[in-house]
């Protein structure tokens, strides 16, 4: 056990009491809590187990960097045609987002490109002389884009892409022990540079950087890594493919690392070959595997794995001795038992793994007693690092532990099914029919509710959370009529009209540690809004999903006594009680109690 001093203060706005607490949570405040002095309540609670599952985020391509205080930033492929999203963590596992680093009004794009969608593609940073660079691929080319924080905003002020050829993608920076700046590349189909052609696949390219004047020194363009008929295979969607290039330097000598065998096939894996010189001439060796999944037939759906990993980074760990490695992988289609029919590379996930050098210069990850498999199953976290959160399942909640547990994978499952992990169900509404006298709702699948999600009217508490803290929760509206908790989710407002709200309704509403939200990219790019109270809409937004909601004021009113506690996520505005469009209703929620904890950030206040 383990004692956390927090803080309490205290204000009164709107007939509701708002606590700020300053500290870590509690679980059981009714068993956990005392008060010693004025104002100062001490607070015993459980260590959080200090362990992780596989994947830890969202996106593919995934890309991280150590920024000089320790903070860790993911970029990754976002899946979406705005731009590039940003997550920080201080240990790797749980991570916090932090909006649209780039979009693509604010760097350069070719409105007259053949390519009509973006691809926003593989972004990675490197910080240089005080500034933070990307190299980012859109419409299949790869720009430079730069900003004083690595949180963004990223601009391409030179207004032009850094080699115009069509079909280059994957750029990767690499600063030597001289300082010169190299950039690897992807090239696809047919390419020629200084007089070197290759005629189709993907292939690697390396280069000087002049970091100052934004350009590629073409001069010194070099054909790297080609894919090679020896070692690979041309197998479930393959075909000849070398990508993703991670440049990494050990005892003098450079590891071109890379993804090989296209990332759908069962093959994809991380490979190198190594050089005595930053642009070659690089050897590779058909043994020189780093990581590759040992089920790549899909024989044993009865233990969990993860396939397709590749397209990964290096970093190093909190301890700031290890070596980690960060990439993509998925565990859905037949690597998952009892999921039908899905798409068998969706969705890429962010993973972590262990990585090393062995006595004779090998480059390995995985662990030490399965050298190139990566981790599927739960393992201690990374030493350096320390996770903090954990599900608070006080008063009402405490149920929760007796209650069932039910399963929804939006791709893969059927509300004609059972709702187990096996056989889940496909929505929500479906699983909230096995869960009436109180129930946890588990996400295996990012889930997209387009009409208003609306929780029934009852008693018994609801727990929507999901598998893994890399499930998005694309939502509108989402009406609580009984007591809610949402955890280790990240929740997405809808892009299209208006804003998203969670109407908490006069209930025991948590928003717990484990919450994280994305902003809108357009617009006031704003992030959810929650609602203590109720919601009445009057704007002019076709959204059907308000239609109900415009009566009149008296129901915003209510003496009924409730909480909402927001322990986690980023939320737009946290009304303290009901509101009218953007505008709290004053006395609207009389004995109502709004606690807004160490986790959480409100960006306009409340």
């Amino acid at each position: 056990m383990k004692k956390i001093l927090i803080i309490v203060g205290a204000a009164v706005a709107a007939g509701i009491i708002l606590t700020i607490i300053l500290g870590s949570s509690i679980m059981k405040q009714n068993e956990n809590t005392t008060e010693t002095t004025a104002g100062t309540t001490e607070v015993v609670y459980p260590d959080v187990p200090q362990v992780f599952t596989n994947p830890v985020a969202p996106g593919a391509d995934p890309f991280v960097f150590k920024d000089d205080d320790g903070t860790y930033y993911l970029y990754a492929t976002s899946g979406d045609e705005f731009g590039y999203r940003c997550y920080s963590s201080r240990n790797l596992v749980e991570w916090t987002s932090e909006g649209y680093c780039l979009l693509k009004d604010e760097v350069y794009t070719n409105p007259n490109s053949a390519f009509t969608k973006y691809a926003f593609w593989a972004p990675e940073i490197m910080k240089y002389e005080g500034k933070y660079y990307m190299v980012y691929t859109a419409q299949h080319r790869i720009g430079l884009a730069v900003s004083d924080s690595p949180k963004g905003p990223f601009t391409n002020s030179a207004r032009r892409y850094l080699i115009q050829s069509t079909n280059v993608i994957d750029g990767n920076f690499f600063i030597d022990d001289d300082g010169t700046v190299y950039l690897y590349f992807v090239t696809q189909r047919a390419a020629e540079f200084n007089g070197t052609k290759v005629e189709s696949g993907n292939n690697i390219w390396g280069c000087v950087l002049d970091v100052e004047n934004s350009k590629i020194k073409m001069d010194t363009i070099k054909l790297l890594v080609q894919w090679d008929a020896e070692i690979e295979t041309l197998a479930l969607s393959g075909g000849d493919c070398v990508e993703g290039p991670f440049m990494i330097k050990n005892n003098g000598t450079y590891y071109m690392t890379f993804s090989s065998n296209r990332y759908q096939n069962t093959k994809y894996s991380v490979q190198y070959a190594t050089s005595d010189a930053p642009l070659g001439t690089f050897k590779r060796d058909k043994n020189n595997i780093t990581l590759m999944c040992d089920d790549l037939e899909y024989k044993d759906n009865k233990n969990p794995h993860l396939y397709g990993t590749g397209h990964h980074c290096f970093v190093e760990a909190p301890n700031g001795k290890d070596l980690l490695i960060v990439y993509h992988a998925h565990r859905t289609g037949r690597s998952s038992a009892g999921l039908q029919g899905a798409n068998l590379v969706s969705p890429r996930s962010t993973c972590l793994d262990l990585a090393w050098f062995d006595e004779n210069g090998k480059l390995l990850a995985g662990t030490k007693e399965k050298p190139t498999v990566p981790t599927a199953v739960e393992q201690p976290l990374f030493e350096g690092s320390r996770l903090e959160r954990f599900t608070h399942l006080t008063g009402v909640f405490e149920k929760l532990e007796s209650c069932p547990t039910v399963y929804v994978a939006y791709v893969d499952g059927l509300d004609t099914n059972e709702g187990t992990k096996e056989r889940p169900f496909k929505t929500i509404e479906a699983a909230l029919s096995k869960v009436a006298r109180g129930g946890t709702i588990v996400l295996l699948q990012s889930y997209t509710a387009n009409t208003l999600l609306e929780l029934p009217k009852r008693s018994n508490p609801i727990m929507i959370t999901a598998e893994h803290n890399n499930v998005i929760l694309t939502f509108k509206f989402i009406k609580a009529q009984g007591p809610l908790y949402m955890d280790n989710i990240i929740l997405a407002p809808e892009t299209q009209n208006g804003m998203s709200v969670i109407e908490c309704n006069f209930n025991t509403v948590v928003m717990g540690e484990g919450m994280s939200c994305l902003n809108r990219p357009y617009g006031e790019n704003d992030y959810p809004y929650l609602v203590a109270g109720k919601w009445k809409y009057t704007g002019d937004d076709t959204a059907s999903v308000y239609d109900k909601f415009n009566s009149n004021e008296s129901f915003l009113v209510s003496d009924k006594e409730f909480t909402l506690s927001v322990l986690g996520g980023t939320w737009q505005q946290v009304f303290e009680g009901s509101a009218i469009q953007t505008e709290a209703v004053a006395d609207s929620a009389i004995n109502g109690t709004v606690t807004v904890d160490r986790f959480a950030r409100v960006v306009n206040g409340k």
